[in-house]
């Protein structure tokens, strides 16, 4: 009897683990960073700098109001202060989100749109407080009182005479109708 023979099993070779390759740092991050860093021992130096300056660093946020603001706020954070010499830039802090909303939306409506327009303008009118309304709704319901003491005052001043509240009653009621059509 012949021994049984075992099939061989293939072996396979390890695979080799690729090689990983550290890509260098962009060149474009680089130079940002080159002139941060300048502007930042510039500003260091004087104290200061101006918006100028950190928009010839930076010339492609010059038409992002809020990329600009967010980098004053970076300069003021490490004690730089942003001054063009008359005025200090401090509305950095004020600024909110919802400030940014705001000046998204009116970059995004077309001057064309009246009706979009008269909505955003609308929007910026305030709404009445509950004191408001019920100084309103007061006014309202004395109106009705003033104009018959103005009948009253014009039916003596036709007459000459005094008359007694019996007699311009009907009159008052009567104007007083007139006015509310």
């Amino acid at each position: 009897m012949k021994p049984a023979v075992t099939p061989k099993t293939p072996t396979t070779k390890p695979v080799k683990a690729a090689k990983t390759v550290e890509k260098p740092e962009p060149k474009f991050e680089d130079e940002l960073m080159a002139v941060a860093e300048q502007l930042i021992v510039k500003g260091k130096e004087q104290g200061y700098l101006t918006p100028d300056d950190i928009l010839q660093g930076f010339p492609e946020v010059d038409a992002e109001p809020d990329q600009i603001f967010r980098i004053f706020a970076a300069f003021k954070e490490i004690g730089i202060e942003v001054t063009d010499g008359e005025k200090d830039f401090e509305e950095v802090e004020q600024i909110d989100d919802e400030m940014l909303l705001d000046i998204e939306m009116m970059d995004s409506v077309s001057l064309d749109d009246p009706v979009r327009m008269y909505l955003k303008e609308i929007g910026r009118v305030s709404l009445l407080t509950a004191n408001d309304e019920v100084e309103l709704a007061q006014a309202i319901e004395a109106k009705p009182l003033h104009d018959a003491m103005k009948a009253l005052n014009v039916t003596e001043e036709v007459d000459g005479r005094q008359r007694s509240v019996d007699e311009l009653l009907p009159e008052v009621i009567e104007r007083l109708a007139t006015v509310k059509r």
